[in-house]
């Protein structure tokens, strides 16, 4: 991903903290896990969250993505 990519990405998390009824965590992390994904494509992140939504009733951390 590339820093133009990070409104995106808090977008995509927004909607993942919402299925999970949990708030958006905090810029600070956001950035973090932003970070941690950095290696990845905005497309590549969806898709893990999918597939993260439809296995797991945790909210994902970059780890549980890269998988």
């Amino acid at each position: 991903m590339t820093p133009e990519d990070f409104r995106e990405f808090v977008t995509l998390f927004g909607r993942t903290a919402e299925v999970y009824g949990r708030p958006l965590p905090p810029d600070g992390a956001l950035t973090v896990m932003f970070n941690a994904l950095a290696d990845c494509t905005l497309e590549e992140i969806r898709a893990a969250l999918t597939a993260h939504i439809r296995s797991c009733k945790f909210m994902p951390r970059p780890a549980d993505l890269l998988e």
